[in-house]
């Protein structure tokens, strides 16, 4: 298999790393790229040149464990189910807390090579305590692992943790040891071209339900700062909801002409919320859909099928967010309530991967907030100043509590050289669904309701277009 350019210059410079002394490389590869290829090849050349025993790959869902179980196996030639006679094995984070401590005395017996996907997942560096995960990688694997790989498009945490195993430099920005960004991925056409559709309205009136005065804003930001009205609010609005799915079928239909089986996601902010999104979809605008969450049976093998189905659309609640490689998608609805940059470029990711296609665009679909406009303005950014600074608070314990449980969605169950790891039956979330999963939905209809304020629409609906700017590829 002939690697790309950026997967051979990231091996070259690891193995040179490696073969040096330095243990930990951290690679920062847009969402899409090839992280899996490049991280199993590198592994290949690892074992070929008597430099490991063993790989350990840890990602952040079973979805993505299977991809990279695949490809290890496929790219090594040798079997990673963990058991006895394999040269490795792929588990999630969610596993960690499930190793018996006889586990890691195989670091000590062996030369480990680690693959952390997704790092950012992992908090905690030796000034700062973080998540158990974090925890478990400082304490266990950074000083035992022979070397470590860890991957990320986003290594940065909204809870302004260090990363584990990051590097930041003087000003607390993080510092990757190879940097595969948007605009370079999209230059090489190993990545589509995003463009980011913001919704707004111009004609908002608000009245509290206890007066007979109105007030009018022009733009959802004016309505969410000048009013009670929150975003969830606004994201349950039937006649928004509405206009922003038929824009979103429009752009599938324009998407079909030349990838007939492209298809769409819906990223909804809790099952109420997805409920009547997917009974707009279904119902009323008679398209094929299906629904994923925490809630559903067999999500993962609804998500599996999904790939190969012919099924236009998927409504998912923080199950479709980061690894999952699905890339018939090409245009995504933002609609949760969630607004964090690194959740934004998470599910902005989910439609960049190509296919055989090189003409295909990924269009996004938000609504016109302030912070949402400002990560799609600068989606070109590999490392935005505003997100990826660490800023040197010290995290208050029950906040370090709270995002060791928020991380992983799917339980997992798998052997490690006669250890069982993660044998659960309860489920863990993202820190996506575990915020969405506390919510309540608002009402639908024509007006939103809360217990003092209820809003109409009477104005007209602005659509603004947010493109990558091609001029900075050259």
């Amino acid at each position: 298999m002939k690697l790309r350019k950026w997967q051979s210059e990231a091996i070259g410079s690891a193995l040179l790393k490696y073969q040096n002394g330095v243990r930990n490389f951290l690679v920062l590869a847009t969402p899409g790229a090839g992280k899996t290829t490049m991280s199993s090849v590198l592994t290949e050349r690892l074992f070929k040149l008597d430099l490991i025993d063993l790989v350990i790959c840890i990602t952040p869902s079973v979805s993505v464990k299977n991809g990279f179980y695949q490809d290890l196996s496929a790219f090594t030639g040798e079997p990673m189910h963990g058991g006895l006679g394999a040269r490795g094995s792929v588990i999630t984070y969610q596993s960690l807390s499930y190793l018996k401590k006889d586990f890691w005395e195989i670091f000590k017996q062996h030369r480990i090579f680690v693959i952390f996907d997704e790092i950012h997942h992992c908090s905690g560096n030796d000034q700062f305590p973080g998540n158990a995960w974090g925890q478990a990688l400082l304490g266990e694997i950074k000083e035992n692992a022979v070397h470590t790989l860890s991957l990320s498009g986003t290594p940065w945490r909204s809870d302004n943790i260090p990363v584990a195993l990051a590097n930041y430099d003087k000003n607390n920005l993080v510092l990757p040891d190879y940097v595969y960004g948007l605009q370079s991925a999209v230059a090489d056409k190993v990545c589509r071209a995003p463009k980011i559709l913001a919704i707004d309205n111009n004609g908002i009136m608000v009245r509290k339900t206890n007066e007979d005065k109105s007030e009018r804003f022009d733009g959802i930001s004016k309505l969410i700062k000048g009013s009670s009205i929150s975003f969830q609010q606004i994201l349950d609005c039937e006649p928004i909801l509405k206009y922003t799915l038929k824009k979103a079928i429009d752009l599938l239909s324009l998407a079909k002409s030349t990838s007939p089986n492209a298809a769409g996601l819906i990223v909804a902010s809790n099952v109420q919320h997805a409920n009547l999104i997917y009974s707009i979809l279904n119902k009323e605008l008679c398209q094929s859909a299906m629904l994923v969450s925490h809630k559903v049976p067999n999500a993962a093998d609804l998500i599996e099928d999904f790939k190969s189905s012919s099924t236009d659309w998927i409504v998912s609640i923080g199950m479709i967010s980061e690894g999952t490689n699905i890339p018939r998608l090409q245009v995504c609805c933002h609609l949760s309530r969630i607004k964090t940059e690194l959740y934004f470029r998470q599910v902005l990711g989910r439609i960049l991967r190509t296919t055989t296609n090189s003409k295909e665009t990924g269009h996004m679909i938000i609504l016109a907030e302030d912070a949402l406009l400002s990560y799609a303005n600068r989606v070109a950014e590999d490392l935005p100043m505003e997100s990826a600074t660490l800023k040197v608070i010290s995290p208050k314990q029950d906040e370090l509590t709270e995002s060791a449980a928020s991380e992983v969605h799917e339980s997992d169950s798998c052997y490690l050289w006669g250890n069982k790891a993660g044998d659960s039956e309860f489920e863990t979330l993202t820190e996506c669904a575990l915020s969405e999963s506390r919510l309540e939905a608002g009402c639908g209809g024509d007006h939103i309701t809360n217990s003092t304020s209820e809003i109409s629409l009477f104005g007209s609906f602005l659509d603004r277009l947010i493109t990558l700017k091609l001029c900075q590829l050259n």
